[in-house]
């Protein structure tokens, strides 16, 4: 196998697999563990680790959730193996096999998986905190600023203020890949936003929520019913020598 191969292995029941070993294994008694090991386990990593160790760039998916999960990603990192497992909120089960080394004799216990339902496939978005927009000032920013640069295992704080009244929007960009909106909140903070996104999902998503006329209302500057919510940084925009403060918009509802 060349090093620059690369292997995609699919979980979707992992488990914790726990292994005991006991001398003269005793049904309904108090059994003392003489040696115990914990391994990341389940069909698709029973592959994915062979596979690691014989050279192979090996990607882990599936499907883990709680402590257990957790503990399974971490398990996987000694062996270079790259975790992409889709995280619900169940726990991770565990696998118990019993070894008795005196008879010689293997018993499992196999906990059941987790049942997935329509909701563990809605995408889960964690902010660091609800931040009304009035909130925002150049020192705030200057102060976050500080924790630059963002990255894998620094990733970007994300705010998020509901029901903001969209006053106006436009689509800039020669490509036409920009929504630049004004926003005004609750409290009556007037804020510009911009969202670089699919700007065409997200005009159909206002448009099925409030239809096409309050939609073009929006695009002409005009009072309109439209609300939404946004999770957001904040910036500072300088031009021609002027500040405002805005809003990058990274998800909606």
């Amino acid at each position: 196998m060349r090093k620059t191969d690369m292997i995609l292995t699919v979980t979707l029941n992992a488990a914790i697999d726990k292994r005991y070993v006991v001398d003269d294994f005793k049904v309904g008694e108090v059994n003392r563990v003489r040696e115990c090991t914990y391994v990341p386990g389940g069909k698709g990593l029973n592959v994915s680790k062979p596979a690691s160790i014989y050279g192979a760039e090996v990607v882990a998916t599936g499907f883990v959730g709680g402590h257990a999960g957790n503990y399974i990603e971490d398990a996987l990192k000694p062996f270079g193996i790259k975790s992409a497992f889709y995280h619900v909120d169940a726990e991770s089960r565990s696998c118990i096999n019993i070894w008795d080394e005196v008879n010689h004799v293997q018993t499992e216990f196999l906990e059941p998986g987790f049942t997935l339902t329509e909701e563990d496939f809605i995408p889960k978005i964690t902010i660091d905190v609800p931040m009304p927009i009035g909130y925002v000032t150049e020192h705030l920013i200057e102060e976050l600023s500080v924790l630059e640069p963002f990255g894998k295992g620094n990733e970007k704080p994300l705010f998020a203020e509901k029901n903001l009244n969209i006053l106006s929007m436009r689509i800039l960009g020669k490509n036409r890949n920009t929504l630049k909106m004004q926003v005004r909140s609750q409290h009556g903070t007037v804020m510009d936003a911009l969202y670089f996104g699919d700007i065409e999902q997200i005009l159909t998503y206002i448009m099925q929520k409030y239809g096409e006329s309050e939609t073009e209302k929006c695009f002409q500057g005009q009072e309109n019913a439209v609300t939404l919510s946004f999770i957001y940084y904040p910036s500072v925009n300088e031009y021609r020598g002027r500040k405002s403060l805005q809003m990058i918009i990274s998800h909606y509802c």
